[in-house]
């Protein structure tokens, strides 16, 4: 009876130890402040600045893995940034880390990007450092890793936007956008 019951325990915390995603990627370690668009349990845009919120609508559609709130973008005509895009700046630690850029995306036609930039000071243009580009009809998770070298004053920008076009049609859902200092 003793090892039955300390059999049960083991197998107990065992499982309490085990853990799936899900409800998503862990957080651990992401450096955006509101990667699962959504606040309190209800869609939010609240950490990513918006030039105009009519270019980004949300939805309950949810990639396996997810979490949160969806955004919805559409291709649109190429425009100046930061028009049809949302983005979220960083003050990144100096020296050289390795980062990693994902997000869950979805598309029909023309595809939306999640981009990493690194804005310099002093230099009037950022510089891309990565670029994911939806290409999926179906849920699928991007992801890309770097190494940059920051100094102090850099910031790094992650930019979301349904894409550009000029003539043909785009929609592009996104979920969990995370960027993570992998070291």
């Amino acid at each position: 009876m003793r090892y039955k019951s300390l059999t049960l325990l083991v197998c107990g915390l065992l499982s309490l130890s085990c853990s799936n995603t899900v409800t998503g990627p862990t957080n651990v370690g992401n450096l955006l402040a509101n990667s699962t668009f959504e606040t309190g349990g209800h869609p939010s845009l609240i950490g990513w600045n918006v030039a105009d919120t009519s270019v980004v609508h949300f939805s309950n559609d949810l990639p396996t893995g997810g979490s949160g709130s969806s955004i919805v973008m559409h291709a649109a005509w190429f425009a100046p940034w930061p028009n049809n895009s949302i983005y979220c700046s960083v003050i990144p630690q100096t020296g050289s880390h390795k980062y990693t850029l994902s997000v869950f995306a979805k598309n029909t036609g023309v595809g939306g990007i999640v981009s990493l930039y690194i804005n310099r000071p002093g230099r009037s243009n950022s510089s891309s450092a990565a670029t994911l580009r939806a290409s999926d009809s179906s849920w699928t998770y991007y992801s890309q890793t770097d190494t940059i070298s920051t100094s102090l004053g850099d910031t790094l920008f992650v930019a979301v936007s349904g894409g550009g076009t000029e003539l043909l049609p785009g929609t592009t859902y996104f979920n969990t956008c995370r960027l993570v200092d992998t070291k």
